[in-house]
């Protein structure tokens, strides 16, 4: 009897971990079709916008430990650029924007941005949607040769529209909060450049795949 419990034991646990081992299976199966039809269901696209930015830095001087501050803000136009997947209820993307690049006393002052976009649609009607989302990811302030990266993150809205089955123009704004941030000490001074934040309006053109 002993024996013949050990070998119905046996059979059970091989059963069940079979029986796991397939329940397992088809989950992951499941996951995986779910996945791919998430997947399926996005197009790949690409787009490019000029975008007036309005730049904001923060300084700050330090002497003998009394801190003198001040923020100033310009005004620039670039191009940007941006890669990601769409679907009828919204879009994912990266995009690359320079919010300025100037030169002051002689010295470049640069910054330039790559964030991860998630953007809702709302639909407005056959051809025409209003986005809405955030975006978050790194920045970086260059001043001569020095440069130090930092996070950034904000919200953007707009209104894209369908001109075909592949070409649509938007016009949105964004505002994004910046954290770069370059120091220098010699002696009993020490200087501080920040960027703050940046407020971009845009228009663009894209191409869906």
């Amino acid at each position: 009897c002993l024996l013949r419990c050990d070998i119905q034991l046996t059979k059970l646990v091989v059963f069940y971990i079979k029986g796991h081992r397939m329940k397992k299976s088809l989950v992951l199966a499941g996951l995986l079709l779910a996945s791919s039809a998430a997947v399926a269901d996005y197009t790949p696209f690409i787009g490019a916008d000029i975008a007036y930015h309005d730049a904001s830095l923060k300084a700050s001087l330090t002497i003998n430990g009394t801190t003198y501050s001040g923020s100033d803000s310009d005004t620039y136009v670039f191009p940007s650029l941006k890669a990601g997947i769409m679907n009828d209820k919204g879009r994912v993307y990266l995009r690359y924007d320079v919010a300025y690049d100037e030169d002051v006393y002689g010295v470049n002052l640069s910054y330039d941005s790559v964030d991860a976009n998630f953007e809702a649609f709302y639909n407005w009607n056959s051809t025409t949607d209003i986005f809405y989302g955030a975006h978050l990811g790194m920045g970086w302030l260059a001043i001569g040769g020095v440069d130090d990266s930092g996070f950034q993150y904000g919200a953007q809205t707009g209104v894209i529209h369908a001109l075909n089955d592949n070409v649509s123009i938007e016009a949105g704004v964004r505002y994004t909060k910046t954290s770069a941030e370059i120091s220098a000490t010699a002696g009993n001074v020490t200087g501080k450049i920040e960027s703050d934040d940046v407020f971009t309006a845009s228009i663009g053109i894209n191409y869906k795949f």
